[in-house]
């Protein structure tokens, strides 16, 4: 197989995100109110200038995941997307 790409995605927000929202689940009644909520808010945040530019800067550090392209011997090309 041949490496054709690899890159992080996500940064700092996202994992800040992920982390908070998956706190939130269990508590009881609101929890899932809470968690898509902050999801929705880090969404939002990402597409200010600013939230774009904390993204970016951070995605090498603190990815919450990688966006692979590979390709097999026989030409094929796979694409995977990996999250923490």
């Amino acid at each position: 197989m041949k490496l054709l790409e690899l890159d992080p995605v996500g940064g700092m927000p996202e994992i800040m995100a992920d982390v908070i929202a998956k706190n939130c689940t269990n508590i009881p009644k609101v929890g899932r109110f809470m968690a898509i909520s902050v999801q929705w808010l880090t969404a939002t945040f990402i597409q200010t200038t600013f939230g774009e530019w904390l993204s970016k800067a951070t995605k090498k550090d603190f990815p919450i995941g990688y966006f692979l392209v590979i390709e097999n011997y026989d030409g094929v090309k796979h694409i995977h997307l990996w999250l923490s």
